[in-house]
């Protein structure tokens, strides 16, 4: 009978109600569950539930996230490598006989009036802020640290004088030459993060991400890679094509981010709930 009320919940009433409704509000009338188990607390098969529900959905963001990132990639490419942005007409530029130049830098052709760069002429000056060591990130709190590592997010501080408020911002790791696109304000952890910021108005932070993301970083071993990276070049686009970019990609970077922050809620929604489930201050049957 036990098993029989976790497995019927958990498939059906608690997964399906949590899809629908989030954890924001618990409005628990929606699943109209009335059991009485012997031997079993209906407040454990919720909390299981739970788990079981984190899981399911970490999993879904994360794909979701991987495929938005994909969705950005893939035009990028189109327009950036094939050259194949829409035309005037909004036909494919190169495939439809738009004007190429030769280009020296690349030793390939380019769309007619857009030119090349250093990566290091194109970056704009940031603060000098804090890094926070390892030992002060919280578990929890108002701002998200970030450092070169894979984790996106590492932790959180909530003091306010030492974050970059300027975003997005590119982020490339010294050692690791990790790179993070970060469209909110944070603050920076252990050594080695170079933070990324365009001076140049026909290249958005978007696009900047994207060619970085895209770049093959010399690697002698450990050492420091940002001045390798400053070297390499860019291709400085025509405006109308970079803000058309932008518009559409931003889109994209901005359901990935809401759908990291509201994994990142999930935790936090778990540790609140845990104590009033175990205690009996809320139930199955009597939240709202």
């Amino acid at each position: 009978m036990m098993l029989f009320a976790f497995g019927f919940l958990c498939n059906l009433h608690v997964l399906q109600f949590f899809e629908k409704h989030g954890f924001e509000s618990c409005h628990l009338s929606a699943v109209q569950v009335t059991l009485h188990v012997r031997n079993y607390h209906l407040n454990d098969v919720f909390f299981h539930c739970f788990l079981i529900y984190r899981v399911h959905y970490n999993i879904r963001i994360t794909t979701i996230n991987q495929n938005l990132e994909a969705l950005a990639k893939q035009l990028y490419d189109y327009w950036f490598v094939q050259f194949d942005f829409p035309n005037e007409e909004g036909k494919p530029y190169k495939s439809s006989g738009g004007a190429m130049a030769w280009n020296d830098k690349l030793k390939r052709e380019i769309p007619k009036g857009w030119s090349v760069e250093a990566i290091g002429s194109i970056l704009d000056k940031y603060p000098t802020t804090k890094r926070y060591e390892t030992k002060e990130y919280l578990s929890q709190g108002k701002y998200p640290i970030v450092d070169q590592g894979d984790a996106y997010i590492v932790g959180f501080t909530n003091e306010d004088d030492n974050l970059l408020t300027r975003h997005p911002a590119v982020l490339f790791g010294d050692h690791s030459t990790k790179v993070k696109l970060l469209d909110f304000a944070f603050a920076r952890g252990a050594d080695g993060t170079q933070i990324l910021y365009s001076n140049n108005p026909n290249i958005s932070q978007y696009y900047l991400y994207m060619v970085v993301l895209s770049l093959q970083i010399p690697n002698p071993g450990y050492s420091r890679h940002f001045k390798y990276l400053k070297e390499l070049p860019i291709i400085i686009p025509d405006k109308r094509i970079m803000d058309a970019f932008t518009i559409t990609v931003s889109l994209m970077f901005k359901q990935r981010k809401e759908n990291i922050f509201s994994n990142i809620t999930l935790p936090k929604q778990r540790d609140e709930l845990l104590p009033l489930l175990m205690n009996g201050q809320v139930s199955l049957l009597n939240c709202d």
